[in-house]
């Protein structure tokens, strides 16, 4: 199974079934914190991390994205969660010289290199 780890920018996680095997990157809220904690203490989940909020949904994504990748060298894939088309699009514009980006459905998912 490759390794992913889902980056939601979303104030309100609602995780996906598969997302216990996943490290999660989530944007700080009380929502959010509320769902950190709980997955902190299930047993068998992987990591969560929560991140401050940096006022938009797509700066939030821009700023955590690489940081992501650095903390998860084994990573083949960071799936971000919680932009709408739009910012989805311009996402995967912005980081084009450094990943890979395809948007599906609902998620951006990037790839290391180009």
């Amino acid at each position: 199974m490759r390794r992913e780890v889902i980056l939601s920018v979303d104030p309100n996680y609602l995780p996906s079934e598969g997302d216990l095997d996943r490290d999660i990157w989530i944007v700080s809220s009380t929502a959010n914190l509320a769902m950190a904690d709980l997955r902190r203490k299930s047993p068998g989940t992987k990591s969560t991390t929560v991140f401050n909020d940096l006022g938009s949904r797509l700066e939030n994504a821009l700023a955590m994205l690489p940081t992501a990748f650095a903390h998860h060298p084994q990573a083949a894939v960071v799936i971000v969660r919680g932009l709408s088309d739009q910012a989805s699009k311009q996402l995967i514009e912005e980081l084009a010289s450094e990943w890979f980006g395809a948007a599906f459905h609902s998620e951006v998912q990037f790839g290391r290199g180009r």
